[in-house]
């Protein structure tokens, strides 16, 4: 992996209805971060990741990844560079197997097909789906989904690693895996989540978003012990950390 520096600068984003949702946020993330990204519906969690991989271009502002800023032209080198796990895994996953969505990418990069037959084992191996990838994806369950769509974003190796809502609608055991491998990874890391226990455990650092501006910015520590900034938010304390009734 290469050492790349995300820097955000006064990006304003509106939807063509004019429905405004992010406005003037600038935000630098550092190589090896751990960031999460919290905030109410609506707040602009997702739109954020959807403009660093140039789903969406803003109205204004600057997207810079290392060196390049993001521009129509320099968009499939960053989207090599910043991987994005999107919240529902049936959006990522959408081959007869999970060993052909896995490849799908590195073979559109013009790979050979031992190379990519390589990184579609490490990626399977990596979390925990190895010697499955003959397996239909309606045949995995909704964390094993979760995993290979995060398998299908590895197999690019990318710097940086995008997730919207990892653990949305997954059982308690899923949820548990699904956070022990995102501990595992040395990538930069967003993770946009309503989740703030697994936010504790993932990310060193958190950012509150509220009505597209952020409002707070510092460690995961202070953020999330902060009762009356998440409230502000419309966001409560992560479960662990609220009193448990008598």
């Amino acid at each position: 992996m290469s050492h790349l520096k995300i820097e955000i600068d006064q990006l304003h984003f509106a939807y063509p209805n004019g429905r405004q949702i992010l406005t003037d946020l600038s935000l630098v993330i550092e190589q090896g971060e751990s960031v999460g990204i919290i905030g109410a519906n609506g707040a602009g969690k997702s739109t954020l990741l959807q403009l660093l991989v140039g789903l969406l271009l803003p109205q204004s502002g600057r997207i810079m990844v290392g060196h390049t800023p993001l521009t129509p032209k320099t968009l499939p080198w960053i989207r090599e560079r910043i991987g994005l796990v999107f919240q529902d895994p049936d959006d990522q996953l959408f081959l007869p197997t999970i060993g052909e969505d896995v490849a799908f990418g590195p073979r559109n990069r013009g790979l050979d097909e031992a190379t990519v037959s390589q990184l579609v084992e490490h990626a399977l191996a990596s979390v925990n789906l190895a010697g499955l990838q003959d397996r239909p994806p309606y045949q995995l369950s909704g964390g094993e989904k979760k995993a290979a769509s995060l398998a299908t974003i590895l197999a690019m190796e990318p710097d940086v690693l995008a997730l919207d809502e990892p653990t949305a609608s997954l059982d308690p055991r899923a949820r548990r895996e699904v956070i022990e491998l995102l501990k595992q990874f040395k990538h930069t890391r967003l993770v946009t989540s309503h989740d703030l226990d697994m936010i504790l455990d993932v990310c060193d650092r958190t950012i509150v978003l509220q009505a597209g501006r952020i409002i707070a910015d510092g460690p995961s520590n202070s953020i999330l012990t902060d009762e009356k900034l998440l409230q502000a938010a419309g966001l409560e304390l992560p479960l662990r950390l609220q009193p448990r009734p008598f």
